[in-house]
């Protein structure tokens, strides 16, 4: 069923890029409102495509996962069309037009070459490292799987107000090391880690507060209950420092320039330790599900650990910018 809905929703994956870079462009330069209006249709359209195609209301086909899938491809869809439109129509300050593409500039394309790369890798390597993640669950049984993916509901749900932070973080951070108002950019740097630090620490309480109340929800054996309220304790902490390492990583770090130090503390602690941990404890040592969660978690505390005392240095600010 997986491999039925892989096989349509990558159709969407093309619209996806292009609308998310988009929707990234116009917040760096502080325009902001679109994204709501995009994703907010983006969610209804979804919603209502899912409910027609999944269940097969009014008269429409019932398709199950293959519909799931489709309306996730049609909501990706809305998503580029209401980008192009405001492109087009709308958009006064980047003002993207087909001529651009004709122009070359090797200046700007070895910078681009340059900041991006560390990224890209970045990502890439964290993408393949919590995959090998999602193997060591998936191999603890079936019980565990279904527990992990009660308790990610919940820190979904949680860690998209603190995502939200970082990503406003960034635009921040960027403008005013962009500006040459580097003090302004230290204040900022410590109004943002504070209230990223109060919003992670109730995003924790509340997690560990609704454990009871969100398994109840579910029609699961009492094992996996028991599993889910085990995991969503250790996120409960571990959201933390989630919170702390995403914002100071992406949000801020990664605006000042300071890729390759991101890209280092990012993949360094999750291949290293957390990983082969993971691995050692799950199947050699045969530890219990909440301990072997804290051992492939814990590459968040450390590498929020590291990327506090880089923040503090501010030897990350770098002007990336080009007159």
């Amino acid at each position: 069923m997986g491999e039925q809905y892989l096989r349509i929703v990558c159709i969407g994956y093309i619209f996806a890029s292009i609308s998310n870079c988009t929707v990234m462009a116009f917040r760096s330069v502080q325009t902001v409102k679109i994204s709501i209006v995009i994703y907010g249709a983006s969610l209804l359209v979804n919603v209502f495509f899912n409910w027609l195609l999944i269940f097969g209301n009014l008269g429409a086909p019932e398709l199950g996962v293959i519909g799931a899938a489709i309306a996730t491809v049609i909501a990706r869809i809305t998503e580029f069309i209401i980008s192009i439109i405001f492109i087009k129509f709308f958009d006064t300050k980047i003002k993207l037009r087909w001529d651009i593409f004709k122009r070359a500039d090797k200046s700007l394309l070895i910078d681009f070459i340059k900041i991006t790369s560390p990224v890209v890798v970045n990502e890439l390597i964290w993408s393949v490292g919590s995959a090998t993640m999602s193997v060591i669950v998936g191999r603890m049984g079936t019980e565990v799987v279904a527990a992990n993916s009660i308790a990610n509901v919940v820190n979904q749900f949680m860690t998209v107000f603190i995502y939200a932070l970082s990503s406003s973080a960034s635009v921040i951070i960027g403008n005013s090391i962009g500006e040459g108002a580097y003090k302004k950019t230290k204040d900022a740097s410590f109004t943002i880690l504070l209230s990223i630090t109060v919003l992670a620490v109730i995003s924790g309480c509340l997690v560990f507060i609704s454990r009871p109340f969100v398994v109840d929800f579910y029609n699961v054996s009492a094992a996996t209950k028991s599993f889910a309220m085990d995991i969503m304790l250790v996120n409960s902490v571990i959201i933390v420092f989630q919170a702390l390492a995403n914002t100071t990583n992406v949000g801020m770090l990664r605006a000042g320039g300071d890729n390759t130090f991101v890209l280092i503390n990012d993949v360094i602690f999750m291949w290293l330790v957390a990983l082969p941990l993971g691995f050692v404890s799950a199947f050699v040592w045969k530890l219990p599900v909440i301990a072997v969660f804290c051992i492939i978690r814990v590459d968040e505390v450390l590498k929020s650990t590291c990327a506090l005392i880089r923040l503090l240095s501010f030897k990350w600010i770098n002007n990336v910018t080009r007159d």
